[in-house]
């Protein structure tokens, strides 16, 4: 049997995008269109203009996965992205994400592990700026991201226009998942009763970070842990767990403390109550010295898990995951330079982009290559098409 090649492995994921146009007036089809939008992507395009002048440098390559004559022009992918679906296309990308990569990328004993793991979700906001209405950030479109951090993939997102709508956008995502046998973290803006509540009546597990938006708890949580670390004789009542990183003259010491019961907490137990499942309470310090310089910080957690010190501060360190994808976003796609208008084609390159350093991420992993930056890797397919080549076919295509 013929072995499919990229764009056929991923053409009816394409086809969930439904087609607007007519019959009579489509020169590229919508599957192709797509298709380059995705390699264009691949090359670190940041915008349509941009994306254009590349792939018309890559037409051989592209040429081998789609037959078409040319590249279209600017226009034809503006006009045909800001009327997409995005619910659509964002269906099309989750889809090749689970069932084209991940089939192929990760196999054997690594697939196996991923298998038996607890499923991590870690839910974090994004505001693309140069979307800012007449220079107000608080107007720029912002995507909220159900990040799976096993898989290194988005497993839904969804858009909102203030900050202070973060906290429904972030019941919402949750609904459009399975939250069984799933640990979701959050930073401390989710960190509501209402969130928590909707986590748990999915026969979720969550640790969410607390800080001042929930200011009586946080004030009751960080003095009872200021107090009772600094008092020696008292350490003992935590379960503890530490780590050392050493990186180049940066020196990162991490101690999570947890405090196993609750009952003991009298005068925390009303306002403990109100918080679905609440299990456990915990804190990370994290002391830093570089140069000569110290710092430190305290965070503080909520928590429905019973596992040790060790496992949480892992869950909680695994957080950042999501928020090193949105640093990549901005720093390696000028996420934030994007020209674009649109909206809604906005939304469709956020999420290709986010498929992208999944892909890139892999890649370097799968091939041990010399450079194990997105940037360098991103760098080689956009000035070496032997490379991009290369990239589609061991990025989508499973190691014999």
């Amino acid at each position: 049997m013929k072995e499919e090649n990229l764009f056929e492995k991923c053409e009816i994921y394409f086809s969930i995008v439904e087609e607007y146009r007519d019959e009579s007036y489509i020169t590229y089809k919508l599957s192709h269109i797509l298709f380059m939008v995705m390699c264009g992507i691949i090359c670190g395009c940041k915008d349509l203009e941009e994306m254009v002048e590349v792939l018309e440098n890559k037409i051989q390559v592209i040429q081998k996965y789609i037959e078409i004559e040319r590249i279209p022009c600017l226009a034809t992918f503006s006009n045909i992205l800001s009327v997409l679906n995005v619910l659509q296309v964002e269906m099309c990308i989750i889809g090749i994400c689970r069932n084209v990569i991940n089939s192929t990328l990760i196999v054997g004993e690594e697939l196996e592990n991923i298998q038996k793991e607890v499923r991590e979700i870690s839910i974090d906001g994004k505001a693309i700026r140069s979307t800012n209405n007449f220079g107000n950030p608080e107007k720029a479109l912002q995507i909220v991201t159900a990040y799976d951090v096993n898989a290194k993939m988005p497993v839904a997102q969804t858009e909102i226009k203030d900050k202070t709508n973060e906290i429904i956008a972030g019941r919402e995502i949750l609904k459009m998942f399975e939250l069984k046998n799933t640990i979701v973290t959050a930073d401390a803006i989710h960190c509501q009763k209402e969130t928590i509540k909707t986590i748990v009546d999915g026969e979720g597990d969550y640790i969410i970070q607390l800080k001042e938006n929930q200011k009586s708890l946080y004030q009751d949580i960080s003095l009872l842990f200021d107090d009772n670390l600094s008092d020696k004789s008292s350490s003992s009542e935590y379960l503890e767990s530490t780590t050392v990183e050493i990186n180049g003259g940066r020196i990162e010491k991490r101690k999570c403390y947890v405090l196993p019961g609750l009952e003991s907490l009298n005068f925390l137990k009303d306002k403990l109550k109100e918080w679905a499942n609440l299990k456990q309470i915990f804190c990370i310090k994290r002391e830093v010295e570089k140069n000569g310089n110290k710092s430190m910080e305290k965070s503080y957690y909520l928590t429905s898990l019973t596992d040790g010190p060790e496992k949480l501060m892992k869950y909680a360190r695994n957080h950042w995951k999501i928020e090193s994808m949105h640093w990549v976003l901005d720093v390696n796609f000028k996420e934030d330079k994007c020209p674009v208008k649109s909206e809604n084609t906005q939304k469709i390159l956020n999420m290709m982009r986010k498929v992208s350093i999944k892909l890139h991420s892999d890649y370097i992993k799968k091939n041990n290559t010399k450079r194990k930056t997105i940037i360098s890797s991103i760098r080689n397919c956009l000035t070496n098409d032997r490379k991009l080549e290369h990239f589609l076919d061991t990025a989508f295509y499973e190691a014999m």
